[in-house]
């Protein structure tokens, strides 16, 4: 008898001791990390003349899109960027009396780099349609001509897109695009960007 009384309050106390450490709450003694932000800043301009120089580039866009989700957007813009600079030296040979062949000469701008800037149009207003509403934080520049925006740490493609500025191929038709690659690591960075013709 002595052993049934004994294993019965042993069983009895036991089954309140796990009921009483199931009612206990648990407390996070790691402390919780807080999250790092950076605050990018910066000012868009475009050059209005000779004369007068830059001004304020009123209504343009600055857009920050992840860097992985974004780098083959950023390396198809690279080799587009650098054709289109053949192009519109080509383009401003135009007004001279130059023959179009000495006009591809003479710019480097051959029917190769014409067609391979065709093809690259085509194959990046295809992915930047698909991935251009996946941005991080979208600025838009007032009369101060000035941005700032707050991003997490981390790496980023950041987009600027011309109100005033547009360049003769269809994907920048509706405003010129300039894109940078930054690493935002500290408080706060400086990205800036101007807009030539």
């Amino acid at each position: 008898m002595k052993k049934l009384v004994f294993i019965a309050t042993f069983i009895i106390c036991s089954t309140a001791i796990v009921a009483q450490n199931k009612n206990v709450k648990k407390t996070n003694t790691e402390p919780q990390k807080v999250e790092q932000t950076c605050n990018l800043q910066g000012t868009v301009q475009y050059r209005y003349n000779d004369y007068i120089g830059y001004k304020v580039d009123v209504g343009a866009e600055v857009y920050v899109y992840p860097k992985e989700k974004f780098s083959e957007i950023f390396t198809l813009w690279q080799e587009y960027n650098q054709l289109m600079k053949y192009k519109m030296s080509y383009l401003g040979y135009g007004e001279y009396n130059i023959s179009n062949a000495n006009r591809r000469s003479i710019s480097g701008y051959s029917k190769e780099r014409e067609n391979k800037l065709d093809s690259i149009t085509t194959h990046l207003i295809g992915k930047y349609t698909l991935a251009k509403d996946d941005y991080v934080n979208l600025s838009i520049i007032d009369n101060s001509g000035k941005y700032s925006m707050s991003v997490p740490y981390g790496e980023y493609i950041v987009v600027f897109k011309s109100k005033n500025r547009t360049r003769l191929q269809l994907f920048e038709l509706s405003g010129r695009l300039h894109f940078e690659s930054i690493n935002a690591n500290k408080q706060t960075l400086l990205v800036s960007c101007e807009f030539d013709y």
